[in-house]
């Protein structure tokens, strides 16, 4: 009789737990995925490799992009405000090979209003003083509607993104000589 009890307990426990990871589950944000690509507005700078949420884009020579797309990444079907991206690259400069480590920056970019039909690829532009936006979009660089902020020819847009130095890279602190 003990044994049965038991067994009871264990299949209600089980099935209560099955129940409430099912609620979860359907509680989920639904996500789409979304290509990678980069542009790279600057003129001295490689971007060596970047990433968004951790997917990768391809590397980026000076004034260069929009040449391959990487799949992917998750973004959530429909928009709503605050939605954010990490993203975060590092810098080569060519005049500098052999270079020590390049430069990692990293940014939270707010993505700007989308529609599930423009879900295609998301673009990350690079600009000059560490300065990066984000798109989603069907549409490439050159493509009349695309935003005429983001052209090869524009400045930088003033809702660019300042990127800091990424904290999982700073040097160490030299410890203080001994006398």
């Amino acid at each position: 009789m003990k044994g049965l009890t038991m067994q009871r307990n264990t299949q209600r426990a089980f099935t209560c737990a099955t129940l409430a990871l099912a609620a979860l589950i359907g509680c989920a944000e639904p996500t789409s995925s979304a290509g990678v690509t980069g542009y790279n507005h600057t003129s001295n700078r490689s971007i060596y490799t970047f990433s968004v949420n951790g997917s990768m884009g391809m590397p980026l020579g000076p004034e260069e992009g929009g040449g391959g797309t990487v799949c992917c990444t998750s973004i959530p079907s429909q928009w709503r405000p605050g939605i954010k991206v990490k993203v975060r690259w590092e810098y080569q400069n060519f005049r500098d090979i052999p270079a020590p480590q390049p430069e990692v920056r990293e940014a939270e970019v707010e993505l700007p209003r989308y529609k599930q039909n423009d879900i295609d690829r998301l673009a990350v532009h690079f600009f000059s003083d560490h300065k990066v936006k984000v798109l989603v979009t069907p549409l490439g660089i050159r493509h009349p509607d695309y935003p005429a902020d983001l052209r090869w020819d524009a400045p930088t847009p003033p809702d660019a993104v300042q990127a800091i130095p990424s904290p999982a890279v700073q040097p160490a602190t030299q410890p203080s000589a001994q006398p």
